[in-house]
């Protein structure tokens, strides 16, 4: 008889809690997001992220919660997290000693 499984908190509680989100494409409606209401509260500031980068799933759910924050939520502001190389403007990444034009 094979083990039981040991019970796991986090997996109950998101097998109670988690909703299905129905579409990817950024210009659908909005109505599948507003369970996340709930969760941002009367937060100011969400930090979304994602496992991986550059995967377009993520990049397309990404603008739809963005829209959903912005419109629905009223958010005002949007900052992006990037790796240290890509902050720097790419004038100071050309040739020349890194003065390149």
């Amino acid at each position: 008889m094979p083990a039981q499984p040991r019970p796991d908190p986090f997996t109950d509680w998101l097998r109670d809690h988690a909703v299905p989100l129905t579409r990817l494409d950024p210009e659908a409606p909005l109505d599948d997001l507003e369970p996340l209401r709930g969760i941002i509260g009367d937060a100011r500031v969400v930090a979304i992220g994602e496992h991986s980068h550059f995967i377009g799933e993520f990049a397309l759910m990404r603008r739809r919660i963005l829209r959903f924050l912005a419109e629905r939520c009223g958010f005002t502001a949007l900052a992006f997290e990037y790796g240290f190389s890509e902050g720097f403007p790419p004038r100071r990444l050309g040739p020349r000693g890194g003065h390149g034009r």
